[in-house]
């Protein structure tokens, strides 16, 4: 299960509460709520996440990425078109 960093910092804000303070709270190190805020961790023990949904009363699935969010696509190719124009202006003009 991966979780959604940017959703764990939000309802932790939006709760007013610090991360010292929800990690005394929870008995986790300051280092890895760190870690899972910044996407450093991805994927913390799901005993780990549902108490940290508890925590922030929301569910567990609101802390978790949709399936869609967990990969994301890279283009295997890249087309650029460059165009380049030769010559003088104003030789165009005098013809």
């Amino acid at each position: 299960m991966k979780i959604n960093h940017k959703k764990l910092v939000e309802l932790r804000r939006g709760l007013g509460v610090s991360q010292t303070t929800m990690c005394k709270d929870l008995g986790i190190q300051r280092a890895n709520l760190s870690r899972y805020e910044t996407g450093a961790i991805k994927t913390p023990a799901s005993e780990t996440i549902e108490r940290i949904a508890d925590y922030l009363d929301c569910n567990v699935d609101d802390l978790l990425l949709a399936k869609r969010e967990h990969s994301q696509t890279i283009p295997s190719r890249i087309d650029i078109h460059v165009h380049f124009h030769w010559g003088d202006s104003n030789e165009d003009n005098q013809a």
